[in-house]
């Protein structure tokens, strides 16, 4: 292994390893040694924040008494999905929200399941603003004492922002994103920007030396093609044009269908991947992410292994492929799908 990699694995022990001392308790001095780890490289914070945000889609496991032995876990499966070079999904076919479902018989199923949680690439800044990157997405972030700027070159980032009183903007392609205690994506591409908005708003104008400036009232704004500012509420979403020999020109906001906007977003919802893992383990770890429960009644069906890589909201995906492949029947009533052998 070079240095590099060697480097970065240790990163993400050394972070797996303050994260259960978290969560036990520190010191004072077991807390300013992790101050000073923090402070030393920038990737401590940023590895962190992966762990911190795999603690929270998961609900803090350590309420169950499982934090340990999960976080060991994916530490494990981590580095040996490394070691095989088997990270990322290149290979894999996305079909009906299921990633390489690969359902079998396993005569001799060997020891226990192996489950990873799949997450977007997640930072922490150090106002608590969260960002999560698609994958190839590019940012570059500068904060000092009187604003928190955020300059995206290329692909597409969601931003949780923390309520202060410097302004937050996002630049991208001669463009400023200016959130106003918000939460929204911005995507760039060669010929266009877009915004689309999840919560609260945000204003947009052109990006010069100081984006958006903060000295605008930002509920005062133009919704036609000369406007300086256009302000941008959730559920709304906006595409401006760059290159154009006319400059650049914001149009109006349009309302994005729930749906449309649920789908746009999907890329953030973790995903659970799945190796020889029993239906009845799948089917649990499926329910705890939605409203839908999953009860496997036959024992038999519940002892058959899946592998492949899901939505974590797409339960009926999962039902379906049980009964496509399994001859399993699905029952439905009141929240709750039970699933037999089909006789």
């Amino acid at each position: 292994m070079s240095a590099k990699p060697r480097q970065d694995e240790e990163i993400k022990q050394a972070a797996a390893s303050w994260m259960l001392r978290r969560e036990k308790g520190l010191s004072p001095e077991a807390e300013a040694e992790f101050k000073r780890w923090l402070e030393r490289d920038p990737q401590h914070a940023a590895t962190l924040a992966r762990h911190e945000r795999v603690w929270t889609v998961l609900d803090r496991p350590r309420a169950t008494g499982q934090a340990d032995s999960l976080l060991k876990k994916l530490a494990e499966r981590k580095r040996r999905r490394y070691r095989n070079r088997i990270v990322g999904t290149a290979l894999i076919a996305i079909v009906a929200g299921a990633i390489g479902l690969q359902i079998g018989r396993t005569r001799n199923p060997g020891p226990a399941t192996t489950v990873a949680i799949v997450l977007p690439e997640t930072r922490l800044f150090e106002d608590g603003s969260v960002v999560e990157l698609r994958p190839d997405a590019r940012i570059v972030a500068d904060f000092n004492e009187t604003r928190r700027l955020v300059v995206l070159h290329q692909g597409e980032a969601h931003f949780q922002v923390a309520h202060q009183a410097r302004p937050f903007v996002v630049v991208a392609g001669g463009v400023g994103f200016r959130a106003v205690g918000t939460a929204f994506s911005v995507r760039i591409e060669e010929t266009d920007v877009e915004l689309l908005v999840t919560e609260g708003r945000v204003s947009v104008g052109k990006s010069e030396a100081n984006p958006v400036s903060s000295a605008r009232d930002p509920s005062v704004s133009k919704a036609s093609s000369d406007a300086e500012v256009v302000l941008v509420p959730a559920g709304n979403r906006i595409v401006v044009a760059l290159k154009t020999e006319a400059g650049l020109a914001l149009p109006a906001p349009t309302v994005i269908p729930p749906a449309e906007l649920s789908e746009r977003m999907a890329w953030r919802i973790p995903r659970l991947e799945f190796t020889e893992t029993p239906v009845y383990k799948a089917a649990e770890m499926l329910s705890q992410y939605n409203a839908t429960q999953l009860v496997i009644e036959d024992p038999e069906l519940g002892r058959l292994r899946v592998s492949g890589l899901f939505r974590a909201d797409r339960v009926e995906t999962f039902v379906r492929l049980l009964e496509a492949n399994f001859n399993a029947r699905a029952e439905y009533s009141d929240g709750t799908v039970r699933l037999n052998r089909a006789h």
